[in-house]
């Protein structure tokens, strides 16, 4: 008999076209389909996450003060109302100083050094706060994506591993799967302009690009034969994508990618492609990765992406 009957999930922003979003959206779907009570504690949210059943209680965000005081309130705020609810369990991704299981799913400050090659001096706003998060301890289970991040935790933020447990993400077996594939596959590369016969490598995530190691990649593009017959589908949003199409211009390969928004039914572009790219100079694990090879998809990554661990060793 389940003796949970309320959780508390508080997270500042939750958009379901990202990886954390999207594990967010999964964990209220299967507690209230454990018959359990899902309240969420948020700035931000979208429709998907509206219209999911859990009730909602929106957090006011104070302005002008800067992100680390941001997320501090945010983290009062909500203890101060969890506290008077008396939840059964208390649920954080990384905004919450005070829960029983954190979800962690970054490590900002590895991702800096590996991305800019230096040590992030002094530590940013969500730096600081995850210090203060770490320092604290204030929670009973850390759930970490990866053996990456749970070896990070141990070694660099002197976490005791018996208070780490790897989980790997789920993801929706009902989006991501190839029971449709064809269809959609034809309907999507006409939307595109591509024949079938011609090869069609995806580079989908979020954004991010920087991380995502997209300059590196488009290098590596301008170093492959002009001749040869293939095109690349660029899906995500970041702030400096003028910096990324000027850099594709300047090897003169406007005429390789294809750039497009994320969507939610980000499965589509997944069938529309030939296999994907995941070069990111560290993710601390990547759903992408996984949501391509449930569509069927061939995968190249690194051994720096978390998700590079459920890839069977024949194939790594």
């Amino acid at each position: 008999m389940n003796t949970i009957k309320s959780i508390a999930i508080g997270l500042r922003n939750i958009n379901t076209k990202s990886g954390l979003g999207k594990i967010v959206y999964e964990q209220i779907k299967y507690y209230q389909n454990q018959g359990i009570r899902v309240d969420i504690y948020t700035h931000k949210y979208d429709d998907i996450i509206k219209k999911s059943g859990a009730k909602i209680f929106k957090i006011f965000k104070v302005p002008f003060i800067n992100e680390f005081y941001q997320r501090l309130f945010f983290a009062k705020f909500v203890q101060k109302k969890i506290t008077k609810k008396s939840y059964d369990l208390v649920v954080g991704h990384g905004d919450l100083i005070e829960q029983d299981i954190l979800f962690l799913h970054n490590l900002v400050e590895k991702a800096y050094l590996l991305t800019h090659k230096k040590k992030m001096e002094p530590l940013n706003d969500l730096a600081k706060f995850r210090e203060l998060i770490f320092k604290s301890q204030k929670f009973k289970l850390l759930i970490a994506n990866s053996a990456l991040m749970k070896n990070e935790l141990i070694e660099y933020f002197h976490i005791p591993k018996d208070k780490i447990k790897i989980v790997y993400p789920g993801y929706d077996q009902k989006q991501f799967n190839i029971s449709n594939k064809k269809s959609i596959r034809t309907a999507m590369r006409k939307n595109l302009k591509i024949d079938e016969e011609s090869v069609l490598v995806g580079f989908i995530t979020s954004g991010d690009f920087k991380k995502r190691a997209l300059s590196l990649f488009i290098e590596a593009i301008n170093k492959i034969d002009k001749n040869l017959d293939f095109k690349i589908l660029m899906v995500g949003k970041d702030s400096n994508i003028d910096k990324y199409m000027q850099e594709i211009k300047t090897f003169g390969l406007e005429s390789r990618f294809i750039l497009k928004d994320p969507i939610n039914s980000v499965e589509k572009y997944f069938y529309a492609v030939d296999f994907t790219v995941h070069p990111a100079y560290f993710e601390e694990f990547g759903m992408v990765v996984q949501e391509a090879m449930a569509c069927g998809l061939p995968v190249i990554t690194s051994t720096c992406v978390g998700a590079s661990e459920i890839i069977l060793d024949k194939t790594r």
